[in-house]
């Protein structure tokens, strides 16, 4: 479950860069974005080769989205750097296994070769920083180059 604050009818004007969710124009130096949001993930383990670890988990997430497009028209918007980072807190575990505080970000820079409305394809360069849902939460850090598709 989560919240996200959307603003309606602010068209890119610079006034309004404050509001989340919204393009907003710096002239043709840059554009910017972000996206916050908080939200409760529930997590159910039915079974697991350590009887302790069974049992809900649920945490606190709130989660920050940004983007940044530099010389949008003489790029056509094709450069992007996306910045994703999240913070997770259980509230509630079954057992005392670890740290309750998980911090995530992921940097990005993007090229798209195809850049519509509907659709993009290009190629990334990632660094990514923290404890993932997809990998248990281990600590990692790494670089990743990646083709990458927006459909």
């Amino acid at each position: 479950m989560n919240f996200t604050p959307l603003f309606r009818g602010h068209g890119g004007r610079i006034t309004y860069f404050w509001v989340p969710d919204n393009t907003t124009a710096f002239g043709d130096i840059f554009q910017f974005s972000y996206n916050p949001y908080v939200g409760l993930e529930y997590e159910r383990v039915l079974d697991a080769k350590v009887d302790s670890v069974e049992g809900t988990t649920v945490r606190f997430a709130p989660h920050l989205r940004t983007s940044l497009w530099p010389a949008p028209i003489a790029l056509n918007l094709k450069l992007e750097f996306v910045g994703d980072f999240q913070w997770r807190y259980d509230l509630t575990r079954p057992a005392d296994v670890g740290d309750r505080y998980h911090p995530y970000k992921q940097l990005s820079l993007n090229y798209w070769l195809l850049n519509d409305d509907d659709q993009k394809a290009g190629f990334g360069l990632d660094f990514i920083d923290g404890e993932e849902p997809r990998t248990a939460f281990k600590d990692q850090s790494l670089w990743r180059l990646s083709i990458k598709l927006r459909f």
